[in-house]
């Protein structure tokens, strides 16, 4: 095996706190205890698995060992080679990409029902269309709800200490910003 990583940890076979080399073993979750199916970045389907670690880093030799997020395609996409395996950053790092990739979307200008009353049918539904577009796109981005949703996975995944780790960021660093809906 090779060198550890943030996700690996290390247990003893004998059960306590022993630190003879002999009896140490290695866990590495391949897959972290995400819910399946939802995109840990925004919430939306997820049909792909994000490595995190990129191919860049990893070569084709270790990726299998790489521990695994489930995404949607857009943001594993928008990600791409993306090296930070703090899901915290990644999805940050997800967030900031979809901003710039619906820019237009997300400056459509909302309508009171009065407003939209004035136009056509044709106008009217085109605009509303927008206007559901772009609160997609919002819930996204504010997605999670849970502060604890990222620790919570890690957690069930063996990694009792993930924020310590650096997989993810403490909930409670208000210098961050952290937890404040973009």
């Amino acid at each position: 095996m090779g060198p550890l990583e943030p996700w690996d940890w290390v247990f003893t076979s004998c059960g306590g706190w022993c630190l003879n080399a002999q009896h140490m073993l290695i866990r590495s979750p391949r897959v972290i205890a995400y819910p399946p199916g939802v995109c840990v970045y925004c919430g939306f389907p997820a049909g792909t698995k994000d490595h995190l670690l990129p191919r860049t880093v990893t070569g084709e030799a270790r990726r299998q060992f790489v521990a695994v997020v489930p995404a949607c395609g857009e943001c594993n996409s928008l990600i791409g080679s993306f090296s930070q395996p703090n899901i915290s950053e990644r999805r940050e790092w997800a967030h900031a990409a979809l901003r710039r990739k619906k820019r237009a979307t997300l400056d459509t200008k909302d309508f009171s029902e009065q407003q939209l009353a004035e136009f056509g049918s044709g106008l009217r539904g085109y605009i509303e269309s927008g206007m559901r577009d772009k609160q997609v796109i919002l819930a996204r981005l504010a997605w999670p709800d849970d502060p604890f949703y990222d620790i919570a996975a890690w957690q069930r995944s063996g990694i009792t200490d993930p924020i310590a780790l650096g997989l993810v960021d403490n909930p409670f660093d208000l210098e961050r910003g952290f937890g404040q809906k973009t």
